[in-house]
């Protein structure tokens, strides 16, 4: 897990105001700069809000967290002249259930009242090649063309439900080994249905498993140029093909949806053949990184 924002049932909220910890402030009307009733207070780089109906509120990475108060920090570079907290680093699942843990501390509560509004969820893997190398080839996702930012360190696609992002935390914090993030950022509860997660409480190693496979069944949905292929191996037909392979627009503009399983299977045949595919590798490592997070 990482950033998750849930609704804590059953709190004392007179406690929790007094709390050492936590230093509450008033929030405001951006547009009017209107002061509120609703209460903030910062916690290791998470927000814990108090509406002004008393509902009580947390938001945040709860891996930034769990480092935060472990003292693991992300290294200082020139391009990082804000300390937002650190999640490259294998997050184990042994680590996310003492989150929970710490959590049920701070709210005095059973993590069964903490409801889940929305989640995102994914895994770090290192792997052999360079991430922007995989990064610059995601073309779309269900028809929806990948945006990309940060010199194509960054990709993502949203969706009304859900949204998946896959990005360098080698690039974003300035790490020597090549460390591909894959992201699933859920909107809507429903899509967990499956899964039976609604609370912090159902969190458990089967739990886990469902979620690892929910990410790795959407990273199959990606349509991927590999820019490995080796193009001096193509005959010319095939050379002038994957010319418009490469372009995004082609398969989700230009392309007739009744010839796209076509092409689709002829990129994934040129793939096989005549590159590293490296999108089969970067599935092998996320698979080996998540087992790795089991132990």
């Amino acid at each position: 897990m990482d950033y998750i924002s849930l609704v804590i049932q059953d709190t004392d909220i007179d406690r929790l105001i007094n709390l050492k910890e936590l230093n509450f402030i008033n929030g405001f009307s951006e547009s009017t700069g209107e002061i509120l009733s609703k209460k903030i207070a910062e916690y290791h780089f998470c927000k814990i809000i108090i509406d002004e109906d008393r509902i009580v509120r947390f938001k945040g990475s709860i891996h930034k967290m769990y480092n935060s108060i472990k003292g693991v920090e992300a290294q200082k570079n020139r391009f990082r002249t804000k300390d937002r907290g650190f999640n490259g680093n294998l997050f184990t699942v042994e680590h996310n259930l003492k989150a929970i843990c710490h959590l049920e501390y701070l709210f005095n509560c059973s993590s069964s009242n903490m409801k889940i509004k929305s989640i995102e969820f994914g895994i770090n893997s290192e792997t052999e090649f360079n991430p922007k190398k995989y990064i610059r080839g995601l073309l779309s996702h269900s028809n929806i063309e990948f945006e990309h930012k940060f010199h194509r360190n960054f990709a993502h696609v949203v969706h009304d439900r859900f949204s998946i992002k896959i990005y360098s935390k080698s690039y974003q914090y300035q790490l020597k080994n090549n460390i591909v993030r894959v992201e699933l950022k859920i909107k809507k509860m429903i899509e967990l249905k499956s899964v039976g997660l609604t609370t912090l409480n159902d969190f458990n190693e089967s739990t886990y498993r469902l979620l690892s496979n929910m990410l790795l069944n959407r990273l199959n949905q990606v349509l991927h140029y590999d820019y490995s292929i080796d193009i001096n191996k193509l005959n010319k037909i095939t050379s002038k093909l994957i010319n418009k392979y490469q372009n995004s627009q082609f398969w989700t503009e230009e392309l007739k949806s009744n010839h796209k399983d076509r092409h689709k299977k002829r990129l994934a045949n040129i793939t096989f053949k005549y590159s590293n595919n490296i999108h089969q590798e970067l599935i092998k490592s996320l698979k080996n990184s998540f087992e790795l997070s089991l132990k």
